[in-house]
C-alpha cells in the first residue's frame, strides 16, 4: 500500500476503524505537548536521526531533540508500549505503522517534509539494483562444521522453528511482536561461512538472497540507503533468507567527525540498516573477516556471534573423504586411512575452500596425464604440497611468517612461567 502520513489534526479527527489509529490517539490524548505524525504503510526513513522501538503491531520514532530533554517521554514510552502490545490488530501487515514524536513544532514539520520528500522520492525512481534470490546450493548434512559451530546453528534455528510456541503460546509477541533470526558468522575466508549460510536457506526450504557491499554502493549519494531497503523488500516479498557478505562494511562503526558528503552517506546506510533489521521479520545472515570493526548498536540486534575456524585434523579427513566422493576414477588406496591422514597432515592451516582448491589442482594434473586410467595417491599428494608451497611463497612475498606451533606452545610456557615467578616474587 502506498504510505499514508498522518498529522496531529487528523489522527484526532480520525472516525475510522481501524485499532491502530484508534489506540495512537487514546495514548497522544494524555500528552498535549507533544506533536506526532503517524505513518500507515512502508515508507523509506531515509534522513530521519532518532531512536526506533518496535513495540506491538508498530513502531516509535523519537527524534534526538526530544531524547535529550527526557521530560514525560518515559511516561509515553511505558504507554505507547502496554497499549500496543495489548492491541489486536487483525489486518494483513502488521509492520505498516510507525509513530514519530516530538516536542518541538519545528522538528515536527521538519520531519513531515522529510517523509514526503521520501515517498516522492520512491515514485520517482527506481532502484539502481536488480538483485534476484537464488535456490541455495547446500544442505547442512553437506557442510562439516566442528561440534561447538553446529550446536550454534542448530540452537538458532529452534527459534523459527518454535516461534509458535515462543511467541504465541508462551507470548514473547508482546515483548517482540516479530519473530526473526539474525546471525553473524565471522572468522577467516574458506571456513564454510557462505556454505552454512546456504544450508539453512535449504533447512528452511527457502531461496537465499546474496547481497555484498559493491551491490548496494553507489556514485549517487543518497542511493545505497535506497539500495539497502530495495534488497530487505526483496527478501520480504519472495521470502527468501537475506545473506549479507562483507558485513563490517554494513555494520562498521558510524562516522564521528563527518567532513565529506561520503561520510554521511555511509552513515545514512548503516542508521538505515539499523532501521530495516529493527522491522523485518525474516531470517538475516551476516559473515565478516574482521568482526572487530563492527559499531556496538548492531551487536545487541544479532542473536548470535558465531565464529569459524580453520579446520583441525579429523575435520580435515572429513572435508577430504566428501569431495573425493565424485565420478572420477580414484583408486581405493586414496581413501585408506593412512592416505587421508597423510593428506591431512599436508593440509594443516588449509580452509575448506583451500582444500577443495588443492583437490582440484589434483584432478587437474590428472586429467592433463594422456592415458590416466586411475588416479593415483601420488597426484593428491603433489597437488597438496603445490598447494602448501604456494601458501608459503605468498607469505614470503607479504612479509608474512607462521610461527610453528611447537615453538608457539614453548613461548606460551615461558611466558605463564615468568608470570608465576612475578606473582611469588610480590607474595
Amino acid at each position: 500500500m502506498k504510505p499514508r502520513l498522518y498529522n496531529k489534526e487528523e489522527i484526532f479527527c480520525y472516525s475510522g476503524n481501524d485499532e491502530v489509529i484508534n489506540v495512537i490517539r487514546k495514548i497522544i490524548i494524555d500528552f498535549p505537548d507533544y506533536f506526532p505524525v503517524l505513518i500507515q504503510g512502508d515508507i523509506s526513513l531515509n534522513g530521519f536521526q532518532g531512536k526506533l522501538s518496535k513495540i506491538g503491531f508498530s513502531a516509535l520514532l523519537i527524534d534526538d531533540q526530544l531524547l535529550q530533554q527526557q521530560g514525560d517521554l518515559k511516561k509515553f514510552e511505558s504507554s505507547f508500549s502496554v497499549n500496543m502490545s495489548n492491541c489486536n490488530y487483525n489486518g494483513n501487515n502488521t509492520s505498516v505503522f510507525k509513530l514519530f514524536i516530538t516536542n518541538n513544532v519545528n522538528s515536527y514539520n521538519n520531519f513531515l517534509k522529510l517523509m514526503e520528500k521520501n515517498i516522492k522520492d520512491t515514485d520517482k525512481k527506481e532502484p539502481t539494483i536488480k538483485l534476484t534470490p537464488v535456490e541455495p546450493y547446500y544442505n547442512l548434512e553437506n557442510v562439516i562444521l566442528n561440534s561447538q559451530i553446529k550446536k550454534d546453528v542448530t540452537s538458532s534455528l529452534f527459534l523459527i522453528k518454535n516461534q509458535e510456541k515462543i511467541y504465541t503460546e508462551w507470548g514473547f509477541s508482546k515483548i517482540d511482536n516479530k519473530p526473526k533470526l539474525i546471525l553473524n558468522f565471522y572468522g577467516p575466508p574458506g571456513t564454510g561461512k557462505t556454505m552454512t549460510a546456504h544450508s539453512i536457506a535449504k533447512e528452511f526450504n527457502k531461496k537465499i538472497l546474496l547481497v555484498n557491499y559493491s551491490d548496494i554502493e553507489s556514485k549517487y549519494v543518497g542511493d545505497a540507503p535506497k539500495n539497502l531497503n530495495e534488497a530487505f523488500n526483496v527478501a520480504k516479498e519472495t521470502n527468501s533468507v537475506l545473506f549479507f557478505d562483507e558485513a563490517d562494511s554494513f555494520l562498521g562503526k558510524r562516522i564521528g567527525d563527518v567532513s565529506s558528503s561520503s561520510d554521511q552517506s555511509i552513515n545514512s546506510l548503516r542508521s538505515q540498516m539499523l532501521i530495516l533489521l529493527e522491522d523485518f521479520d525474516g531470517i538475516v545472515i551476516f559473515a565478516t573477516n574482521m568482526v572487530k570493526n563492527f559499531d556496538k548498536a548492531f551487536e545487541s540486534r544479532i542473536l548470535k556471534h558465531i565464529k569459524f575456524d580453520f579446520p583441525n585434523k579429523n575435520e580435515r579427513i572429513e572435508i577430504i573423504k566428501s569431495m573425493l566422493s565424485i565420478n572420477a576414477p580414484i583408486e581405493k588406496k586414496v581413501f585408506e586411512d593412512d592416505s587421508l591422514k597423510e593428506l591431512a597432515e599436508i593440509s594443516e592451516g588449509f580452509s575448506g575452500r583451500v582444500i577443495k582448491n588443492s583437490i582440484l589442482n589434483s584432478l587437474v594434473n590428472a586429467a592433463s596425464t594422456i592415458n590416466t586410467e586411475e588416479i593415483h595417491l601420488k597426484y593428491f599428494l603433489d597437488g597438496f604440497n603445490e598447494t602448501k608451497l604456494g601458501i608459503k611463497n605468498l607469505e614470503k612475498e607479504n612479509g608474512v611468517r607462521k610461527i610453528p606451533e611447537k615453538l608457539k606452545k614453548q613461548i606460551e610456557g615461558k611466558i605463564q612461567e615468568n608470570l608465576k615467578n612475578r606473582v611469588n616474587v610480590s607474595e
